[in-house]
C-alpha cells in the first residue's frame, strides 16, 4: 500500500513536471498544460498550489493567479505555506487587506511557529494603526485578537521588541492593563528597549502617536 501510493506520487509530480515544461512552447501549449493541471487540482488539493505556480510562471492574468491561490487555501485550510502563498502574491499585487487576512490565517494554521508570529503581529499592528477608520470593526477585532490569543500563549519565548508587539497588540483591544504588563515584561528582559518604553510612556500620557518599529 506504500508502495502504491509512492508510485502514485511520483506520476503526479512527472505529469506536473511536464506541465510546467509547456511554459515555453507557446500560448496553445500553455493553455493545454493549465487545463490540465486546473482538473489535476479539482481531484487533488495540492494541485491548486502547483496551478497557481505554473500561471505566475506562464505570466497568466492577475485575477487567474488569484484564483487559484483562493482554491488553495479553501482546500487546505490549515496549510500555512498555502496562506502564505496567497500573502506574498497580495503583497505584490498591492492587495493589503488580503495579504493581512492571509498573514492572520497563516498563523492560526500553524500557532506555534514563533518567528511567523512575529512577523505577523509586526505587520498587523502597523496595517491596523495606519488603517484604523477604514477596517470594520467587527473584522478588526477578529485579526487582532487572534494573533493576540496565539501570541500571548508563546510570550515565554519572546524578546523584549516582540513584548512590545504584543502590548501593542493588547492596546488595539484597548486592554490598558495588559499591555502594561507586556511591556513591562519586555523592559525586564531589556530595560532599555525603546518599543517597550514607548508604550509605557504612552500608558503614562507622555507621548501619543501611532505604531512604530
Amino acid at each position: 500500500m506504500l508502495g502504491g501510493a509512492d508510485s502514485e506520487s511520483k506520476l503526479i509530480a512527472q505529469f506536473v513536471n511536464a506541465c510546467f515544461q509547456e511554459v515555453t512552447k507557446g500560448s496553445e501549449n500553455i493553455l493545454r498544460a493549465d487545463k490540465l493541471l486546473e482538473a489535476l487540482a479539482t481531484a487533488w488539493p495540492p494541485g491548486w498550489r502547483k496551478l497557481a505556480q505554473f500561471r505566475r510562471q506562464s505570466g497568466a492574468s492577475r485575477d487567474d493567479i488569484g484564483y487559484a491561490l483562493r482554491r488553495a487555501v479553501e482546500e487546505e485550510p490549515f496549510l500555512k505555506d498555502a496562506w502564505l502563498d496567497r500573502a506574498q502574491f497580495a503583497h505584490e499585487t498591492n492587495d493589503e487587506s488580503v495579504r493581512i487576512a492571509s498573514l492572520v490565517s497563516a498563523v492560526d494554521a500553524d500557532p506555534k511557529d514563533v518567528d511567523l508570529i512575529k512577523e505577523v503581529a509586526f505587520q498587523l499592528c502597523r496595517y491596523v494603526t495606519s488603517h484604523i477608520y477604514e477596517i470594520p470593526t467587527a473584522r478588526r477585532g477578529v485579526y487582532v485578537a487572534s494573533v493576540r490569543a496565539h501570541m500571548q500563549r508563546v510570550a515565554h519565548k519572546l524578546d523584549a521588541t516582540a513584548l512590545s508587539r504584543l502590548a501593542w497588540l493588547f492596546l488595539l483591544e484597548e486592554n490598558v492593563i495588559k499591555a502594561r504588563e507586556y511591556a513591562n515584561r519586555g523592559c525586564e528582559l531589556e530595560p532599555l528597549n525603546r518599543y517597550c518604553l514607548k508604550i509605557l510612556e504612552r500608558l503614562d500620557g507622555q507621548t501619543g502617536g501611532g505604531f512604530e518599529e
